[in-house]
């Protein structure tokens, strides 16, 4: 009998400790920083991509020949632009954590194709 309640007292004991204590507060991790060359390539890779128009196919070598400049969204640092400097109607937003490309290009001829 003696060794039933010393069992429920600790159990008792335990669960207000447990119960008392504040709740950890989950950890916010930042999104993972890309470097310029891996935006690119992650653009260079959604241009080449399976089911894409040959037209978008050839903009990779066509990219080479520019200047291009990323920039990473201030208010979402997970979140990059890359922009042809020669060519500013060229444009892409990358997502870093889903890998995911979202074509900005604003020449009717490759918007269409969704390049």
């Amino acid at each position: 009998m003696k060794l039933i309640l010393i069992t429920l007292v600790a159990l008792v004991v335990g669960l207000m400790v447990a119960c008392s204590s504040e709740p950890a507060t989950p950890m916010n991790t930042p999104p993972p920083a890309f470097s310029d060359e891996e935006v690119i390539g992650a653009v260079k890779g959604f241009l080449t991509g399976g089911g894409m128009h040959e037209q978008c196919k050839s903009l990779p070598r066509r990219l080479s020949t520019y200047t291009l400049n990323v920039r990473q969204d201030p208010s979402n640092r997970d979140k990059y632009y890359l922009k042809a400097v020669e060519r500013p109607e060229w444009s892409w937003t990358f997502i870093g954590s889903s890998g995911l490309v979202i074509s900005t290009v604003k020449t009717p001829s490759l918007a269409g194709y969704g390049c």
